[in-house]
């Protein structure tokens, strides 16, 4: 099975919902998405397939509060609107975190490591939490 059908595969099990991106007031609220990937990229190697999950859990206030939980603990950031999608920055003692969802609930996440230089970009999507 190619790269791009094993992620199809693993796409099509999940249910993609879209979480509103943009709050009208400072509520205080929080959305709670469960992120799934599928592939991941290692520096220049090439693909292959992955089951690396994580919670995110960001203020319904752009720009506001993020937080990926990790295997390795929480990495906090910070959250805001980009059109339709969302993205969300975040460190912790172990590297710094890029993500990005659009409207769909397709993503995207970055690891960055300084030490040594190197970054792993998982594909996959962030969905409602049940």
């Amino acid at each position: 099975m190619t790269r791009t059908g094993m992620f199809a595969l693993a796409m099509a099990a999940c249910q993609i919902v879209a979480v509103p991106s943009v709050a009208q007031e400072d509520s205080g609220a929080e959305s709670t998405l469960s992120c799934r990937y599928a592939t991941e990229c290692y520096e220049e190697e090439p693909c292959t397939f992955t089951l690396y999950a994580h919670d995110l859990t960001v203020s319904e206030t752009r720009p506001g509060e993020a937080r990926l939980d990790l295997e390795t603990g929480p990495a906090r950031g910070s959250v805001q609107t980009l059109g339709d999608g969302l993205v969300v920055t975040a460190t912790d003692s172990n590297a710094a975190y890029q993500l990005t969802r659009d409207a769909a609930g397709f993503a995207r996440l970055s690891v960055h490591f300084a030490a040594p230089l190197q970054v792993i970009t998982y594909h996959g999507a962030c969905l409602a939490a049940e």
